[in-house]
């Protein structure tokens, strides 16, 4: 049983500290559009790299559990999460930023459904459905406080700070993963052709592209407002709050 909890804290730190990264980055847009000197509407690239990463490599995480073990993948998981973490820091550029997060999306879309299949496996059954939801609630959670957070961190110290927030999560995930995850847990076997699966994840990573990266009327559509300096175009609910909270902040 103390197993189980360690396992569901870990689960939750995970959901949530992926929440509070995703929401406090579209705060932080108008920012780092200044920060990198490029127009509005070009930050999507860097929503996409992420988006896309998580759904095309998500199916992978059956074919590293039967190959490194359940622990390993989750520790692999999250120390990619926390590199691309500290190298977001560093980036100069919109490019040099959408491919970190393009790694921290590798990471996103291994370390949830890995810890959440070890949940399943490893829990009393009388447990699950508690666990689980407790788990959703908290995610949630860092959704709702994700744009607090990452307003302070942005008009009080830097845009920068929101992919540091990542760092003691992941090493506290990281230390809770290695004293509780059994280390010689069965893996079911995967059944499947390697090349098949990197087919699988191409295929999903172009079309999850192409779907989020149409492209849109040059025509200005009627519900189309501004906001600050900038068009912005109706979508991304957290990115107008952002853009608008930031743009109240400096009148």
């Amino acid at each position: 049983m103390k197993t189980s909890w360690a396992l569901f804290w870990i689960a939750s730190i995970t959901f949530f500290m992926q929440s509070v990264d995703t929401t406090m980055l579209y705060i932080a847009l108008p920012a780092i559009t200044e920060a990198l000197h490029q127009p509005v509407l070009h930050m999507e690239l860097i929503v996409i790299s992420y988006v896309v990463t998580v759904v095309a490599f998500t199916p992978v995480n059956g074919w590293m559990a039967e190959r490194l073990g359940e622990r390993n993948t989750y520790l692999v998981a999250i120390a990619i999460f926390m590199t691309g973490s500290l190298l977001c820091v560093t980036v100069t550029s919109i490019v040099s930023l959408s491919t970190f997060r393009f790694m921290q999306g590798i990471g996103g879309a291994l370390m949830l459904p890995i810890i959440r299949t070890i949940i399943l496996r490893t829990t009393p059954d009388t447990m699950k459905l508690l666990f689980l939801n407790r788990i959703t609630l908290l995610g949630l959670l860092g959704t709702m406080i994700g744009p607090v957070v990452g307003s302070l961190m942005v008009n009080v110290l830097s845009w920068r700070l929101i992919f540091v927030l990542n760092i003691p999560l992941c090493l506290m995930c990281l230390w809770l993963a290695r004293t509780h995850i059994p280390a010689s847990m069965q893996v079911p076997h995967f059944r499947g052709d390697t090349y098949k699966l990197m087919l699988l994840v191409g295929m999903l990573f172009l079309g999850t592209f192409l779907l989020i990266a149409m492209p849109k009327k040059h025509h200005r559509p009627p519900t189309e407002r501004r906001i600050g300096p900038q068009r912005i175009r109706p979508g991304i609910p957290l990115f107008q709050t952002g853009y608008a909270y930031r743009a109240a902040s400096t009148a």
